[in-house]
């Protein structure tokens, strides 16, 4: 028989069958006897059951990754927040088109590169605000850019926007890490390359001067209000012009009940045993947080000295999605190998055609799948492949399970709130 069981130590729901029921709860790890338990009664959205996750402890050590709220993050600031993906391309038109088509980003050629044959694309993954920001929390805009613009030969693959990127590079030696460039400027906007710990590389993107900290992707916690859904856009329109915001037009409208293309989560590597050293560059210098995730849902058995953990680089919820637009948080993992993998973003895939549908789409546009496309869709988060576009990129692609409420933060697009037209949207 079908329920829903929702836990009581950190309010999350699943709808199983009574022998799926999982002995641990798959977002905190408490024991399945802390669950309540209600009949299906055909949706998870009509649960009588709900409760109220527990907030963020002002005490808790900041190098503590047992399982708590994320931290709150002070206001004023958006240093140590991801603010933007990276990949590169060496055929431009093949994987221009292979994104634009396969998943629906719209993208376009940042302002200074408008006349380059080979320019430096932003693109828009999902619904967003005029001035190319994301309109909804726990996913991500990036750049594409020509494979020969990256000059220290590492090909870094996120920004972190940071308050000072001076300070930044003074401090990061001391840290363990190290300056791959020096502080340089392109399309009006200061950046560094940095290294961590273990060599992962990463843009430092200095907070313009022009922020007024009103902005949508500027909060520190925003309470997600279904029933007044466009509460960033009023905020937003009280901070800025539009119409002078390159460039010169909103993000295309994302209009159907999908998350098909929107990066979500970022996955970076450490090599094992050097988990205490690297986890620390990441608080000391960016004020992270780390989660260690549960065995029930891919992480290692608690206490382990190389755990998986989630991060949250900016305002989060208890489930460690973004509650406010604009950053993405990340996960790291263990490795092995002398070498790690290029750190990569895990992106949504359609939920409603069979994974192997979405698997012939990728080819369709001359990109190409590993050999672990799954026979059946499952309904856990293992139901992933591996792709890779045009330019050999490799991408992590998910199919949500059917647990998706649709009530989350980050489940929103252009046209699903019928007042849309009668808020000037």
């Amino acid at each position: 028989m079908k329920y829903i069981y929702t836990c009581f130590k950190c309010g999350f729901p699943m709808a199983l069958e009574e022998e799926d029921c999982p002995e641990f709860c798959p977002s905190c790890s408490a024991p399945n006897s802390k669950f309540l338990r209600e009949p299906w009664c055909g949706s998870i959205e009509k649960r009588r059951i709900h409760v109220d996750p527990m907030g963020p402890d002002p005490n808790w050590s900041k190098y503590d990754i047992s399982y708590h709220h994320p931290k709150r993050f002070p206001t004023g600031t958006r240093h140590g927040r991801v603010r933007r993906f990276v990949t590169y391309y060496n055929d431009l038109q093949r994987t221009r088109e292979f994104y634009e088509k396969a998943f629906g980003w719209d993208i376009v050629p940042i302002e200074c590169d408008q006349e380059k044959k080979r320019p430096t694309f932003l693109c828009a993954t999902g619904p967003g605000f005029p001035n190319w920001e994301p309109r909804f929390g726990s996913t991500g805009y990036g750049y594409l850019k020509p494979e020969e613009t990256d000059v220290t030969g590492r090909r870094p693959r996120f920004i972190v926007e940071v308050d000072n990127v001076d300070e930044i590079m003074n401090e990061v030696s001391t840290h363990g890490g190290e300056v791959l460039r020096n502080k340089y400027e392109e399309d009006g906007k200061v950046y560094a390359i940095l290294a961590d710990t273990e060599g992962n590389p990463f843009y430092v993107w200095q907070t313009p001067l022009d922020v007024t900290f009103e902005e949508p992707e500027s909060q520190t916690y925003y309470k997600w209000d279904r029933s007044n859904p466009w509460k960033y856009d009023r905020l937003y329109k009280s901070s800025f012009d539009p119409k002078s915001k390159y460039p010169y037009r909103a993000p295309k409208k994302f209009t159907r009940k999908s998350l098909h293309g929107r990066p979500r989560f970022g996955s970076i590597h450490y090599h094992a045993g050097n988990f205490k050293v690297f986890q620390r560059f990441w608080i000391d210098l960016f004020g992270w947080d780390f989660f260690e995730l549960p065995e029930a849902v891919g992480g290692k058995r608690a206490g382990d000295l190389n755990p998986s953990c989630l991060i949250a680089t900016g305002p989060s919820y208890e489930t460690w999605e973004g509650c406010v637009p604009g950053h993405m948080n990340m996960g790291c993992h263990a490795c092995e190998n002398e070498i790690l993998p290029d750190v990569g973003f895990g992106m949504e895939i359609h939920m409603d055609v069979p994974i192997s549908m979405t698997a012939a789409e990728v080819e369709n546009f001359f990109g190409k799948v590993g050999d672990d496309v799954p026979m059946f869709d499952n309904v856990n988060w293992f139901a992933t492949f591996t792709a890779w576009d045009p330019s050999g990129n490799k991408l992590m692609l998910s199919k949500c399970p059917d647990s998706r409420t649709w009530d989350e933060a980050e489940a929103g697009w252009d046209t699903w709130d019928p007042n849309l037209q009668k808020n000037g949207i």
